[in-house]
């Protein structure tokens, strides 16, 4: 046998490996500008805005952040530090969650090994993103999963501490629920038919849970837009025909599952190329959970998942197969895919041998050749520097709708975030300063932008652009009214425009 010390320090190896290479893109100079919608909203002057930002995350993951950065104060890395230890944290968990279900050393660390070399993971492990937590969300409920349906009876206690857990995994990620929901259920199912009628409060608490998840749904479907699911309009089920049902099965289903294994290193990390060879192992552990008795009823508990996320997705409440809004489902492929490794090795003589061999093998790749990942560049914080240093307050602040986000994050003013159906993120960032104005996306600034100057006239204006397409339109208005125009600060993705009034600028 393999001594259990070296596969542990192997694992650990993973672990370290992984945490050491992508520290690198911690604390960058200014985040980046999706990520900078989620620091406003974390931003937003009181709880209530944070909680009624109709946001595509979990409120609590917005209060979370929030926290992070009132402890921290650095305002990036405070915001990096949730997703980035959920990130770091999966591999060891999914390890533990493999271990509960095949009793394999080897099988566990060939597990934490996959974990680490997803490349979508790893990339999102360092954005201000849910998705890194909403992978180790599931992982977590599925841990629990095998606890509860694995052999341990399952009481009226212990139901009513999955349904209070699973409230709290709600609020943490939304996803979560497709892992929940299912487990409560098969819980009291089993119950049920172990028991019949001594489980009737366990049949009456999942009813309950039931009830409270309809009325989440008729909140939280408030919170989806149709700028939104316009944009994800590819990865719903398509119901033009039975035959457009089965092609989109088919094709976003596997490619959901094969996301969550690796990749090739050179594949661009967010949109990583599928390695379709793996693909035969998750079919097979699947086969391998549903044939042992032992393990049926979490081959159940990932079928409930999947039929979960179908009927989600059937009311266009959830896309999937848009790889990184699938990062939540990666726990089950990568689990798959082991128990998979788990069926070709069983009939092999020392199998234990090879599945540890097997196992050190992809975590030394692991090691060698980590998942690097980078921060893109962004250094925005200097527009809003220089605005903050050379404005007067009697000047003149034009906004596109991405500079507001950067200037919401980064400026001293107070911060309002309110619903903005037009906007697939369906929010909009006010900055709470005097004479200002905030374009409206995807629209025509001209006659905004001369309303504001017939109504303000200030001597000065400064325009704060993030590589949108407003900008010539703003320079033109501005120039028709007489303003000298001088470029301020420059940055990666955007600059400063000064506009004065009839004369130039000094220099």
């Amino acid at each position: 046998m393999v001594p259990k010390i070296l596969l542990f320090v192997a694992g650990a190896a993973v672990t370290l490996s992984a945490l050491f290479v992508r520290q690198a893109g911690l604390d960058p100079e200014s985040l980046w500008y999706d990520d900078l919608v989620w620091g406003a909203i974390a931003r937003a002057g009181t709880m209530g805005e944070v909680l009624r930002v109709p946001a595509h995350a979990a409120p609590g993951f917005f209060l979370v952040l929030r926290g992070m950065r009132a402890l921290f104060g650095d305002p990036e890395w405070s915001l990096q530090l949730v997703p980035f230890v959920a990130g770091i944290a999966a591999i060891p968990v999914i390890a533990w969650l493999v271990r509960r279900l095949t009793a394999s050393d080897g099988l566990a660390l060939l597990a934490a090994a996959l974990t680490a070399l997803n490349p979508l993971l790893a990339h999102y492990t360092i954005y201000v993103k849910p998705y890194s937590l909403d992978f180790l969300t599931t992982a977590l409920f599925m841990i629990g999963g095998i606890a509860l349906l694995g052999g341990r009876e399952v009481t009226t206690g212990r139901l009513v501490r999955l349904v209070m857990l699973s409230g709290v995994g709600l609020l943490v990620s939304v996803t979560s629920v497709f892992m929940s929901a299912p487990l409560v259920n098969l819980a009291a199912l089993r119950a049920w038919l172990d028991r019949r009628r001594a489980a009737s409060r366990v049949v009456w608490v999942a009813a309950a849970y039931d009830a409270c998840l309809l009325a989440a749904f008729l909140v939280l479907r408030r919170r989806s837009n149709s700028a939104l699911l316009d944009d994800f309009r590819d990865n719903f089920i398509p119901f033009s025909s039975a035959g457009d049902v089965g092609a989109f099965l088919r094709t976003e289903g596997t490619r959901m599952l094969r996301a969550g294994l690796p990749s090739p290193p050179d594949s661009t990390p967010w949109n990583p190329e599928l390695v379709p060879w793996l693909l035969p192992f998750v079919g097979l552990g699947f086969v391998w959970l549903l044939a042992r008795r032992a393990s049926r009823n979490v081959a159940w508990l990932l079928a409930g998942f999947g039929g979960a996320l179908l009927a989600a997705n059937a009311m266009r409440l959830y896309p999937i197969g848009g790889n990184r809004t699938a990062i939540f489902a990666f726990p089950v492929a990568i689990a798959l895919c082991v128990m998979g490794v788990h069926l070709v090795t069983e009939w092999t003589t020392r199998r234990e041998v090879l599945r540890a061999a097997i196992g050190l093998a992809v975590a030394a790749w692991a090691v060698a050749v980590p998942v690097r990942v980078a921060y893109w560049p962004s250094d925005g914080v200097r527009l809003v520097r220089h605005i903050v240093t050379h404005a007067a307050p009697s000047d003149g602040l034009v906004l596109s709708n991405a500079a507001a986000y950067l200037v919401a994050f980064y400026g001293p003013w107070r911060v309002t975030i309110s619903e903005n159906p037009a906007m697939a993120n369906a929010t909009a960032a006010r900055v709470d300063r005097d004479v200002t104005l905030h374009l409206p996306p995807n629209v025509s600034p001209v006659r905004f932008l001369d309303a504001f100057l017939e109504d303000v006239r200030p001597e000065r204006v400064w325009y704060v652009d993030l590589g949108t397409s407003d900008a010539d339109d703003v320079r033109r208005v501005l120039a028709e009214r007489g303003y000298v125009l001088t470029e301020g600060e420059r940055s990666v993705t955007g600059g400063v425009l000064l506009g004065v009034a009839g004369r130039a600028p000094p220099a």
